[in-house]
């Protein structure tokens, strides 16, 4: 059994999303292109939505691309569009997850850019959870929050409209 409890409403969510992309545009409006990176899920649809955004702010070539990972095993599970990886030697990247709990999927999907020479490399997470147990700091932050082992952090994002954020006790 779990209890769920609201933390950021479908308007909220849409205000972080913009603060977000604000940020992220105002660290890259002399940047000629950025390539984002979202980890599959609610993560890649959070990248998707700070790309739409971030068209609207500056002039900017945006390229998404989306990285699987195994987040329960993600030794050697790691796979991203190869053609993409060869095209970013010297660029900036943007990896998005939308909650950064211990810092273990973000910290595995970095290991697909670590062989290849990059301009940047930034992360940004909707919510951060401060439990970080591998050394992944996010760079643009939506909601910082501390919270114990025994909750979990729901986003749902697929639906402007119906977006939310909730804090879930398990029991």
């Amino acid at each position: 059994m779990s209890d769920k409890k609201l933390l950021l409403n479908a308007e909220q969510v849409d205000l972080k999303i913009k603060r977000l992309s604000n940020e992220v545009a105002e660290k890259y409006y002399d940047a000629k292109e950025l390539y984002i990176f979202g980890i599959d899920g609610q993560g890649y649809v959070l990248a998707d939505k700070v790309k739409k955004e971030i068209e609207n702010l500056i002039d900017i070539k945006l390229v998404l691309g989306k990285i699987i990972i195994n987040k329960n095993d993600p030794i050697g599970s790691v796979k991203v569009d190869k053609h993409l990886l060869t095209k970013i030697k010297n660029k900036d990247v943007l990896l998005i997850d939308d909650v950064l709990n211990s810092g273990k999927t973000l910290f595995y999907a970095m290991q697909a850019f670590i062989e290849i020479p990059l301009r940047s490399l930034k992360v940004l997470v909707l919510v951060n959870r401060s439990h970080q147990q591998f050394p992944v700091h996010p760079d643009f932050v939506g909601m910082s929050l501390s919270t114990t082992y025994e909750n979990h952090i729901e986003a749902e994002l697929n639906n402007k409209k119906t977006s939310n954020v909730f804090l879930v006790n398990k029991k």
